[in-house]
């Protein structure tokens, strides 16, 4: 066996060690760059820029999951080895049994090996644990060797998992036949319908609402899809041929779930918040960036199986209503001269039994949860809601005196007034049938998305403008938008570079504000999500909500949200809240600042509706949030047209830049430097 480390230059260095078990194998270590241009079949490559692992089979690498790896992946040919990886990423090989006749190998040489890989990468980054060989006697042969105690803790991990997780890739099984179609169910799919192969190696049925249009703008969609590339195959490769296309994790990145974060009650608690603290901030600069996150390996609860008795626990009664889209009327609206109303209003009852008729293909998009039940370690990211918790005591109302002047007062029983989408976007439901395609948009008002994979699946396609196409301000954001998502010529994505990402039980996906996508659900589905905003994604909130319908029928955003800008005033007030040091990124800073700063000097929202008690908080909110910002700027030395004009120039719109700020901890005299003249709340 040998390892070899390549960061998209020729390799750094090669050891070779005697081979153990089944045939010569390789272990190659990239950070980006190419993959190996002659592989033999067994051989094993980890991407660190990706986080992605590949073995290579007959005539294709064949990518697996860290969970696959953690659940033992066995050469693909000859004797049993086990390869295994560490939390941060470090393969290595490991002989599982022995029956030649020879001492098992020791590794003589692992210490040298491991020296130079360090010596190649950072070496803060991996964390190295080496295991012994297992020592197997021929009499026991090779279905129950002995177990030192590192492998039988191991092996005990690796078979709690698989108990936990239901999801089919997760078994560790690399049988091709059996990963390219676990999405092959026929439940609610029409005989006679096609199957397309995607790039992460799969299959599916093609969708079929479009059946029968004159352009059936589903399957065109999807077999687009499903020849993008996918962040399960690579994550290094671009995703387009052309130079200069962005590559698959410029658009989304996999994580897996920290073990620490899995089964944190097994660690003590400085541990648990340190690798909390370290996770989350990996995820908000990606975030921050424009990157999706999708996070594997969390187990979701409860189970969310399409089920009526368990749907009964977690709605409620299912003869409630439930209003849900008819993806066939989607399609046939599109060629007739007489609109139907796609929105059908049933029994949620009614909804679930139609899940295995072929005759309809439906979407309960909102179902609402103001009490979700989102995986605990996602709350540091949530800064809306944190925002919200910390100023809910708050009452800001602007009224006039006689003279018709402003006058802002501050109480703190709380708001008498809040809009209930400000609290039912931070949870819902979404209960798919198979074959429905939700075609490109972005989420609403510049919010982030989360989505937790419940049960089925669904395939996401990410979408960008081309970098050429690109713009750095909000200007010409909306032509480039609409040239990404919608077809040209008949083509999707002709403008476009896309990546795909399949999201199946216990994944975790994080989309940044603005983020198009579309979306295709090939089997029942129920996954659960809500919005938010973050600190660290407001310069992308700024570009969203600069956004004018685009000139289509189809809308290029789903929802929109009334409120959201009282939930922005709320998260810059918070920041009053200061016991240490805050860093934020300066473009969403600024951002914030100009939104809210706009927003108060637009006259018709401050002047209209005196009186009226959700208006009058409504102006108070934004009065007194607005006085905070025009602090941070007097603080920061900058104008209102400096700031926009930084943050419109500061690289692409996707981009959050290299700045920061750090905005220091309020003395414990109490007289905080930001806001000098605005007093204690």
């Amino acid at each position: 066996m040998s390892m070899q480390t390549s960061q998209g230059r020729p390799t750094l260095f090669k050891t070779s060690i005697r081979d153990v078990g089944g045939g010569a194998a390789t272990l190659y270590a990239l950070n980006g760059g190419t993959r190996p241009r002659n592989p033999t079949v067994g051989d094993f490559l980890y991407d660190f820029s990706a986080r992605t692992v590949s073995i290579y089979y007959t005539n294709e690498w064949k990518n697996v999951t860290i969970s696959q790896i953690n659940s033992r992946v066995f050469h693909p040919e000859g004797p049993k080895s086990m390869v295994a990886i560490t939390t941060n990423a470090l393969l290595y090989w490991m002989p599982s049994n022995q029956n030649n006749g020879r001492p098992p190998n020791r590794f003589d040489d692992i210490e040298a090996l491991l020296k130079r890989f360090e010596d190649c990468v950072c070496s803060s980054e991996i964390n190295v644990k080496i295991m012994e060989v297992v020592e197997v006697t021929a009499q026991e042969g090779l279905e129950r060797p002995k177990r030192n105690a590192i492998e039988e803790n191991f092996l005990e991990d690796s078979e709690r998992n698989d108990r936990q997780s239901k999801r089919q890739r997760q078994t560790g099984r690399l049988d091709k036949e059996f990963e390219s179609s676990r999405f092959l169910s026929s439940v609610g799919i029409p005989e006679g319908t096609g199957i397309v192969g995607w790039d992460a190696g799969f299959k599916t049925y093609l969708p079929f609402a479009g059946k029968g249009c004159l352009e059936d703008r589903e399957t065109l969609l999807v077999t687009k899809l499903a020849q993008s590339r996918s962040s399960e195959r690579s994550g290094s490769e671009n995703c387009g041929p052309e130079p200069g296309s962005f590559a698959v994790r410029d658009l989304v990145v996999e994580l897996e779930l920290d073990p620490v974060l899995k089964n944190a009650g097994e660690y003590d608690e400085e541990r648990v918040q340190s690798t909390w603290t370290q996770f989350t901030n990996q995820i908000r600069s990606l975030l921050r960036e424009s990157t999706s996150v999708v996070v594997r390996g969390w187990t979701p609860e409860p189970r969310m199986t399409l089920s009526k008795k368990n749907l009964f626990n977690l709605f409620g009664d299912l003869g409630q209503r439930c209003q849900w889209l008819e993806g066939r009327l989607v399609a046939s609206n599109r060629e007739s001269e007489k609109i139907v109303d796609p929105h059908q209003t049933t029994t949620l009852k009614d909804f679930v039994d139609l899940m295995d008729s072929p005759q309809v293909c439906g979407n309960f998009l909102d179902s609402k949860d103001i009490n979700p039940s989102r995986p605990w370690w996602i709350d540091p990211l949530i800064d809306s809601t944190t925002a919200w918790n910390q100023t809910l005591y708050l009452r800001l109302t602007q009224t006039s005196n006689k003279r018709n002047e402003p006058r802002l007062n501050v109480a703190t029983q709380g708001p008498f007034f809040i809009p209930a989408a400000t609290w039912s976007s931070q949870g819902w439901r979404l209960v798919t049938h198979p074959g429905f395609v939700t075609f490109p948009h972005h989420d609403c008002c510049g919010l982030c998305t989360y989505i937790v994979g419940n049960s089925g699946a669904k395939i996401w396609g990410i979408i960008r403008p081309k970098r050429n196409l690109c713009p750095t301000s909000c200007e010409n954001l909306k032509t480039a938008f609409d040239q990404a998502a919608w077809p040209s010529q008949g083509k999707f994505f002709s403008n476009a570079d896309v990546a795909t990402v399949c999201l199946e039980e216990g994944d975790v996906m994080f989309q940044p504000p603005g983020v198009l996508h579309t979306v295709y659900t090939p089997v029942p589905s129920i996954f659960t999500g809500g919005y938010f905003f973050s600190y660290e994604t407001l310069h992308l909130t700024r570009a969203v909500s600069s956004l004018l319908p685009v000139q289509h029928d189809e809308s290029l955003t789903n929802d929109e949200r009334p409120g959201f800008m009282r939930t922005l005033c709320r998260m810059l007030i918070a920041l009053r809240y200061r016991s240490e040091p805050r860093k934020l990124g300066k473009r969403s800073l600024l951002s914030l600042l100009i939104m809210i700063i706009d927003w108060n000097r637009n006259q018709n929202i401050i002047n209209r509706g005196n009186g009226n008690p959700t208006l009058l908080e409504a102006r108070g909110e934004v009065t007194y949030a607005s006085q905070c910002a025009q602090s941070i700027l007097r603080w920061m030395k900058v104008d209102v047209d400096q700031a926009r004009n930084y943050v419109d120039k500061s690289g692409p719109y996707y981009s959050g830049g290299e700045e920061t700020i750090v905005l220091p901890a309020v003395p414990k005299n109490g007289k905080d430097p930001l806001f000098p003249s605005l007093g204690v709340l």
